[in-house]
């Protein structure tokens, strides 16, 4: 059976999908705190923040803002406010987002 345009499509949304979910994922896992002894919410804005801001560029590359909210929304959610006002901060000019 050949694959019809919309079986391909379906495909392709599926994988966009994928991927998106597995950069959020890579996300929280990047903001959780290693040590629950320091004083901080997360570590978006000590080591984390480069390697945070790349996957904020990349949800933006791929889904642009709405993307970007998804993750936040993500670590909000899973990590708590102050974690996302940290992830606020560190996106701060990634994409179209305003810290």
């Amino acid at each position: 059976m050949l694959a019809t345009p919309s079986m391909t499509t379906a495909r392709w949304q599926d994988r966009r999908a994928d991927m998106m979910l597995e950069l959020i994922n890579r996300l929280v896992d990047l903001g959780r705190v290693p040590d629950p002894n320091l004083d901080r919410a997360s570590t978006f804005l000590l080591d984390g923040r480069e390697p945070a801001r790349a996957i904020g560029q990349q949800l933006y590359d791929g889904h642009d803002l709405p993307g970007m909210l998804m993750g936040y929304e993500h670590v909000r959610a899973i990590l708590g406010g102050p974690a996302a006002r940290e992830l606020e901060l560190a996106w701060d000019g990634v994409g179209s987002w305003l810290g």
